[in-house]
């Protein structure tokens, strides 16, 4: 059985503006090896959100005339604007515009004045603006249930699609996979997309009581997962994943009746506790002729079975058959359906 994601209660992540800025050298528009790798994590998170909206916004500084400003902040907008439609991105959701010049001058009027050549003061306003809002979400556990023996055996869990080339965010992600649980006197914890771990139920082969267990889903073994995928799973305040599991006991569960008459006595087939068993009723058959009562028995089976090792066989049994004895003067009669 597996959900995927039990839902938070009161719980909410709503939507977060994401602001980055990639500059630009003097009068170009080319896309330096910098800006590259900036566009590249913003690239791959905005091909995992298909609802965000990408806002390209191009400026220019006031060095030069205002027309040329005004063309090559729109050439600067529309070089990022190809990287992402190379990369894959839908061009319906970018909206590219150039800005013009960051704080023109009132005394320019179009005119290039040589006060304004300051490179160095200027650099910052020679950019491009990306903004878009990330929709988050609540991180949910995503709940995993399975059976298990009480001796250890592996589960492997592999999150090497879920893993992002690159992330939007200021801070470095740890790509590892971490699990403790009450069965572990330490925590397992490595930098993989791949690991192998074991788990088991608690229910002993020695326990006196399986009885407990008459309901399968109790006294589940837990397993906190937790993998730093900013992809996914951004949110280390709640446990990736949860694994339950439970003990495999497999119970059988119905009602008998059985008549110690001629038709219910037969030998063949049956191992010499059986027989013993049979001989016994033999007995009783000639009571029943002269006193013309037929002993019933009849009751309810409850039987388990667990920590399986084999095909149907099991290392646990246990038998609450409760049984309950009637003599009874009727007549029993078979017919043929």
């Amino acid at each position: 059985m597996f959900d995927n994601g039990e839902n938070l209660k009161n719980v909410s992540n709503p939507k977060t503006p994401i602001a980055k800025t990639i500059l630009f050298d003097f009068d170009k528009y080319d896309i330096t090896s910098d800006a590259k790798t900036i566009l590249n994590n913003v690239l791959q998170y905005l091909l995992g959100s298909q609802y965000s909206t990408i806002k390209i916004d191009g400026h220019a500084c006031v060095i030069g005339k205002e027309q040329y400003n005004q063309k090559l902040s729109q050439q600067r907008s529309d070089a990022v604007k190809k990287i992402f439609i190379d990369g894959g991105l839908d061009g319906n959701r970018i909206v590219s515009t150039g800005r013009g010049e960051v704080n023109p001058t009132d005394d320019k009027q179009g005119r290039d004045n040589i006060k304004h050549k300051d490179e160095k003061e200027y650099i910052e306003n020679r950019r491009v603006d990306i903004t878009f809002n990330a929709f988050g979400h609540d991180a949910q556990t995503i709940i995993y249930e399975t059976i298990a023996t009480s001796h250890e055996q592996n589960l492997t869990i592999d999150i090497t699609e879920y893993q992002n080339k690159a992330c939007f965010k200021d801070v470095k992600h740890k790509k590892n996979i971490k699990i403790n649980s009450p069965e572990y006197p330490n925590s397992i914890d490595k930098v993989t997309n791949k690991l192998d771990f074991p788990v088991k139920s608690n229910l002993s082969v020695s326990n006196p009581l399986p009885i407990l267990y008459i309901w399968p889903k109790v006294f589940a073994n837990e397993y906190n997962i937790h993998v730093h995928s900013c992809r996914y799973f951004s949110n280390d305040a709640n446990t990736t994943v949860l694994v339950k599991a439970y003990a495999d006991i497999k119970w059988d569960f119905h009602f008998f009746l059985n008549l110690s008459n001629k038709l219910s006595v037969k030998w063949q087939n049956l191992s010499p506790e059986k027989h013993k068993e049979m001989q016994s009723k033999a007995g009783k058959i000639g009571a029943e002729k002269r006193w013309k009562q037929t002993e019933i028995d009849f009751g309810v089976a409850i039987d388990a079975k667990w920590d399986k090792i084999e095909g149907d066989k099991y290392n646990g049994h246990y038998d609450a058959t409760k049984k309950y004895e009637k003599k009874s003067n009727n007549f029993i009669q078979f017919s043929p359906l």
